[in-house]
């Protein structure tokens, strides 16, 4: 997988970050490995509900089984299929539908929307546009009532 220097440098702020937190008292919270599986086109990110985790790349989402791995279905929106999506950025599943940041990386005038799929089905359902010239979404989240 490829790996930009933004990445690393991300990865290297964590761990600053973790260490004064470390160093003030505050409890750090320690992640244990549960499973691991080689999918195929986790490129962009992972979304994940109770019984299964969706593998996002720039068009695709897969749907899989969280004790196996195995792909169970497939929603792909790229170029060759209808030329929907262009890039999406990672996924959240909330309330039964994944939900997608998405743009037109690396395209120019920027433009980004959310896109949401039904997690049962996969079928996408519904696309929210934030028009042009506002950047590039790169992520979205759900806590405590607000996105």
């Amino acid at each position: 997988m490829h790996r930009s220097m933004s990445g690393y440098i991300s990865a290297a702020t964590l761990l600053v970050v973790l260490s004064h937190v470390a160093l003030a008292g505050v409890p750090v919270v320690e992640a244990k490995l549960l499973a691991e599986f080689d999918t195929f086109d986790a490129r962009q990110g992972v979304a994940v509900d109770e019984d299964f985790f969706y593998a996002v790349n720039n068009t695709r989402i897969t749907k899989h089984d969280k004790v196996s791995g195995e792909a169970l279905l497939q929603w792909d929106g790229g170029p060759e299929e209808n030329g929907l999506l262009i890039h999406l950025d990672g996924a959240m599943v909330h309330e039964g539908r994944i939900f997608a940041p998405h743009s037109n990386y690396p395209q120019w005038p920027m433009t980004s929307s959310i896109e949401v799929w039904d997690a049962a089905t996969m079928a996408h359902v519904e696309s929210y546009s934030f028009g042009v010239n506002l950047g590039s979404l790169t992520w979205i989240d759900y806590h405590d009532g607000y996105w």
